[in-house]
């Protein structure tokens, strides 16, 4: 999904290019758009999958949960692809609306990664950590406030330098 998220967005720049748009129009969907995808591509295969023992009941939720990863993960490609018309101006939305298009399924990607990554498919388990979470708002607050894709995909960028960069924290042995 992320792959076709990535060849909507640049059908979408080819096409607005060769309808007379100009690259400068498009950078900062492009650079954010890149942000985005690159940031989604890294948080899902950032870190192993944690599962104890599998059972058919946490086969069933982690299979069945990927439903709401990858229609997230559409659902950001088709967003960009109206943020390129918006920006192109051949869209009847705000730059406020074009942002929002790809931070509400991101966010909304956060949220099921959070829930399939920090053991929740376990039985008994709760979710652990906050960050997913937190920065799922943060990019819906940030794309209302600006309406700036690239700022969405700074936000992303900064959880993934946090949650699998060198500024990751350590998690102690066995957990």
């Amino acid at each position: 999904m992320l792959g076709e998220s990535i060849l909507a967005a640049t059908v979408a720049v080819q096409s607005a290019l060769d309808a007379g748009g100009t690259l400068g129009d498009l950078a900062e969907v492009a650079a954010g758009g890149l942000l985005v995808v690159f940031a989604m591509w890294w948080l899902y295969f950032g870190k192993p999958a944690r599962h104890g023992g599998v059972t058919s009941a946490v086969s069933f939720v982690w299979g069945y949960g990927h439903l709401f990863v990858f229609a997230a993960a559409a659902a950001v490609g088709a967003g960009l692809a109206v943020a390129v018309d918006q920006a192109t101006h051949h869209a009847e939305i705000t730059a406020r609306g074009a942002a929002l298009a790809v931070a509400v399924p991101v966010g909304l990607y956060l949220i099921s990664l959070w829930v399939l990554h920090s053991g929740i498919a376990e039985p008994g388990q709760r979710p652990r950590g906050w960050r997913f979470p937190v920065v799922a708002v943060l990019l819906v607050a940030a794309a209302a406030l600006t309406g700036s894709i690239l700022v969405v995909g700074l936000v992303l960028a900064g959880l993934v330098a946090r949650t699998i960069g060198p500024w990751a924290p350590v998690e102690p042995a066995g957990a």
